[in-house]
C-alpha cells in the first residue's frame, strides 16, 4: 500500500514517481524551522481551544512571539489587501474543527491500493459550505494549493453526510502577512 500525506502532495505533483520513493523512505529528522513551525501551530490551536494566549517570556521566545502575533492579527482584523476580513467573519460563526487528522483509503489495487491523510489546521462548517484553513510559517509558496485540494477532497470522503455546495480554502502565510483564498470551489 502506498501511503501518501496531504502536504507530500506538492512535491508529488511535481514529480509523481516520488511516490515509490515513501513507502521505503528513511525516517526524515525535521529540521529548526520545521520544529518552529510545529511549535507556532500548537500555540494557535491551543488559542484557538481555550482563547488564552500565550506568553512569551524568553529572549528565545521572540520568533516565536512574532509569527504568533502575525497570525493573530491575520486572524482578527482580517488581510485588507486579499479582503478576506468577511469570509473569516462569515466562518466564525461556523462549527469549527482544530487540528483534525483525517484519513481516506482507496480501492484501488494498484500495489495494494493507496491511503491518503492529513492533518488540517482548521476545518470549518456552515449550512452547505465548507471551510478550510491552513497556515504556513514558511514564505509564501504557491505549489501548496495541491496540500489544501487534498485536505478538501480528505473532508469530503471523511464527512459523506454533509452535500457541501461550495468549498473555501484559505492558506495564512503569517511570515508575510498574506492571505491566499480559493473561494467557491464546487466539490460536486
Amino acid at each position: 500500500m502506498i501511503r501518501i500525506r496531504a502536504s507530500s502532495l506538492p512535491a508529488v505533483s511535481e514529480c509523481p514517481s516520488s511516490l515509490l520513493l515513501h513507502k521505503d523512505a528513511p525516517t526524515h529528522v525535521a529540521g529548526e524551522r520545521a520544529l518552529l513551525g510545529s511549535d507556532v501551530h500548537s500555540l494557535i490551536a491551543e488559542y484557538l481551544r481555550t482563547g488564552v494566549e500565550p506568553v512569551f517570556r524568553f529572549p528565545q521566545d521572540e520568533e516565536r512571539a512574532y509569527l504568533f502575533r502575525s497570525w493573530y492579527t491575520i486572524w482578527a482584523v482580517g488581510d485588507p489587501v486579499n479582503k478576506v476580513a468577511p469570509l473569516m467573519s462569515y466562518f466564525l460563526g461556523a462549527e469549527m474543527v482544530i487540528e483534525q487528522e483525517m484519513e481516506w483509503q482507496s480501492s484501488i489495487s494498484y500495489s495494494g491500493g493507496a491511503l491518503l491523510s492529513g492533518h488540517a489546521d482548521l476545518l470549518g462548517f456552515r449550512g452547505d459550505d465548507l471551510f478550510i484553513c491552513d497556515w504556513k510559517t514558511g514564505y509564501v509558496d504557491h505549489r501548496f494549493t495541491a496540500q489544501e485540494l487534498g485536505y478538501a477532497f480528505l473532508a469530503l470522503k471523511m464527512f459523506p453526510e454533509k452535500k457541501w455546495k461550495r468549498c473555501y480554502i484559505m492558506t495564512v502565510w503569517v511570515r508575510d502577512g498574506f492571505v491566499d483564498v480559493n473561494d467557491g470551489i464546487k466539490p460536486y
